[in-house]
């Protein structure tokens, strides 16, 4: 089984175990430093590599990977914008702030 970056035993666990198949076994493991290690690894035939969909969609869309299973989970990880007092309330980090929110909401309603 191609590893995960991280995290990424707890993430298969997790994944595993909401699919029923918590107590699968890989025959074996390999970790990459690198998101993009991974998922090459995994196109090049190499094992199976958990993704996130804004990330392999347009693969698995090609052909050039394969969702093994229908069900997709939604992971815990979340992202926070964070101001310092210097930044708060000036107009250009406020407008990329919004920018980058518009920007999120529009992936979420695109997936």
């Amino acid at each position: 089984m191609v590893g995960a970056v991280e995290a990424g035993e707890i993430e298969r666990v997790i994944w595993l175990t909401a699919l029923g198949i918590g107590e699968l076994k890989s025959a074996g493991a390999v970790h990459f430093s690198q998101y993009e290690q991974m998922i090459r690894a995994a196109i090049s035939g190499q094992g199976v590599a958990l993704g996130r969909q804004p990330l392999v969609g347009d693969l698995i869309e090609s052909g050039a990977l394969v969702a093994p299973f229908k069900q997709t989970l939604v992971g815990s990880r979340a992202y926070f914008i964070i101001e310092s007092r210097l930044a708060a309330g000036k107009p250009r980090v406020r407008e990329f702030a919004q920018w980058l929110l518009a920007e999120t909401r529009a992936a979420d309603g695109a997936s």
